[in-house]
């Protein structure tokens, strides 16, 4: 399986690399792939913009993560899901967190951006190929 990622600039030097997943509920995210993120991660803000209902979710013990600088907790997961790419590639999760960063209102904006973290890519057997001086990123298994 293939899944060609985006590589987006960023303020700083570098640039990161992203997908958009649809899901069955209402519409788009999109997700960072972070290697350097030990688990992967929704964050509140995307729960709530694409109405995933909160019976879905299940709580676990708090885990205090470092992400960017930032810490931040988390004490919810969703169970069994399903990420549609816009491929329409097709994967299952076992698990992903969501972040306790539930801002609601017109002009809030996400504390703490939906992660692919590691645990994603060792779950699915992924491979990362990133060559950013010729715009290519792409998951292959």
């Amino acid at each position: 399986m293939k899944i060609d990622l985006d590589i987006l600039p960023t303020k700083h030097i570098g640039a990161t690399v992203s997908v958009k997943i649809r899901t069955k509920y209402f519409g788009n995210t999109v997700f960072l792939v972070d290697t350097g993120s030990p688990i992967s991660m929704m964050s509140g803000y995307d729960l709530l913009k694409l109405k995933i209902p909160t019976n879905q979710q299940y709580t676990v013990d708090e885990i205090p993560v470092n992400l960017g600088g930032n810490s931040i907790l988390i004490s919810n997961e969703l169970r069994d899901i399903t990420l549609t790419f816009l491929n329409k590639n097709v994967l299952k999760l076992k698990q992903i967190y969501v972040s306790n960063d539930l801002r609601t209102g017109k002009n809030s904006a996400p504390m703490v951006q939906s992660l692919l973290g590691y645990d994603f890519l060792v779950e699915n057997k992924f491979f990362l190929h990133y060559k950013p001086s010729d715009n290519i990123a792409y998951l292959e298994n």
